[in-house]
């Protein structure tokens, strides 16, 4: 998903958390239904109330729901204008509102789990599979089509009830991790049965743009900048005319990105590092004072190079130095031995 209405510098939980919003709420509450038609103001209407309630400040723009509505159900799905003619107002054509039964006041989180660990009805997303660890704990699995540091890449959905019947939710990939019980989801689908907050979180994940981390261009294989990392190699599983890439994530990973095939973090990485190779370029030789822990073995030898001159000049002018002085105390000295013979 690709949101121009929201800039990079927002909090990822804000970003996320508002366009989850208006995901979930065309998923559980409007489905495809050919010449069906939905009012836009209606599903803004809705989705700003749950805004309001979460305290998100981003407000809810209509081209920003048609961006949502695209990337969720693609061309099936058009943008129409419907009403009288001197009054018409933007639609969605083939979209119906569902009709499901929420759940209780007081509902049995025990059981809704049991019924979501054991329930093979579930139908999955192509490419996603279920597993079971144990009985307060289910994943759903995505193999990627690529892999990264000698591993397949994987991103994973973790539901747990913990002892204190609450339920988290975890998106995984590449070593790093969401938590979306940060983003508030609960309180956009606590009226759902756990059954179809999974439903809801997953094809969330089979439509949001995963993060590619930071890629180095062409045969640069060093990455140097100093922001905590994970560095590998970028191979592709399904074509191989994709030539292998030297590449890295941030130990901050967001996981999730909206422009440019990169999370913030992992797009900051990148800068990082091109500006220190960029003053690396330009330098035009190593501080004696820099620290060789940040240098490359092939710096730290110039740097010793370097140092082994400057020694090596000074025990020279030292050793002109007390040469000098040597012969001006044995000119003194055949002085003041002239003297005594006169």
């Amino acid at each position: 998903m690709r949101h121009p209405s929201l800039e990079p510098s927002c909090d990822l939980i804000v970003k996320v958390t508002f366009v989850y919003l208006l995901f979930s709420r065309l998923v559980k509450n409007y489905f495809i239904s050919e010449g069906s038609v939905v009012a836009c103001t209606d599903v803004l209407e809705h989705s700003e109330k749950e805004r309001e309630s979460l305290e998100i400040a981003v407000p809810l723009m209509s081209h920003t729901l048609t961006l949502v509505v695209r990337d969720t159900w693609g061309e099936k799905v058009k943008k129409v204008k419907r009403g009288p003619r001197n009054n018409r107002k933007p639609s969605l054509l083939n979209v119906a509102q569902k009709r499901y039964q929420a759940r209780g006041l007081d509902p049995d989180l025990n059981q809704e789990f049991q019924e979501l660990v054991q329930d093979d009805s579930l139908i999955l997303p192509k490419g996603w599979f279920k597993i079971v660890d144990r009985q307060n704990r289910v994943s759903f699995v995505r193999p990627e089509t690529w892999e990264f540091d000698n591993q397949r890449i994987y991103t994973e959905i973790v539901i747990e009830l913990s002892m204190e019947q609450n339920v988290t939710y975890l998106i995984k990939s590449h070593g790093s991790e969401l938590n979306l019980n940060h983003l508030n989801i609960e309180k956009v689908m606590q009226d759902l049965p756990i059954k179809t907050q999974a439903e809801t979180i997953i094809k969330f994940a089979e439509n949001v743009k995963m993060c590619s981390g930071y890629r180095l261009s062409g045969e640069d294989g060093v990455i140097m900048a100093l922001t905590p990392h994970r560095a590998g190699i970028f191979r592709s599983l399904s074509n191989n005319e994709i030539l292998p890439q030297t590449g890295a994530f941030s130990s901050k990973c967001q996981l999730f990105h909206y422009a440019g095939g990169q999370c913030f973090k992992c797009c900051q990485l990148g800068k990082a590092d091109n500006q220190r190779k960029k003053r690396r370029e330009t330098r035009q030789s190593i501080p004696s004072h820099c620290n060789k822990r940040y240098l490359t073995k092939e710096e730290i030898q110039l740097q010793l190079k370097e140092e082994k001159k400057v020694k090596k000049k000074f025990l020279e002018e030292k050793g002109k130095g007390e040469s000098s002085e040597s012969e001006d105390d044995d000119s003194v000295s055949q002085n003041e031995s002239d003297s005594d013979e006169d």
